[in-house]
């Protein structure tokens, strides 16, 4: 499956409140992106494991600073989502 230019999926080693997470753990996050690649109004759709918010969010808003900069006459904002997947084994990370 493709993504579009607004979707990005990352998988992690994920750890959960210090203890070794089990399976894989997701968390999808809305928010906006500058022309300039900021992320900015990051908010938590979906999250299957609620300890890993906070540190999704500032992956987001810390990740992305400048390295999705816009070329072209006029750019814009835009909507993204992203998809982050914490892996709790090697093996749970292989898609």
């Amino acid at each position: 499956m493709s993504l579009s230019p607004w979707e990005f999926r990352m998988t992690f080693p994920g750890r959960s409140s210090g203890a070794q997470l089990t399976g894989t753990q997701v968390v999808a996050l809305h928010a906006m992106q500058s022309p300039q690649g900021e992320i900015s109004d990051a908010e938590v759709l979906a999250s299957s494991d609620p300890a890993l918010n906070e540190a999704a969010l500032h992956f987001a808003t810390t990740a992305f600073r400048g390295k999705s900069a816009q070329t072209g006459a006029t750019p814009q904002s835009r909507e993204v989502v992203l998809i982050l997947r914490y892996a709790g084994s090697p093996s749970a990370a292989v898609e």
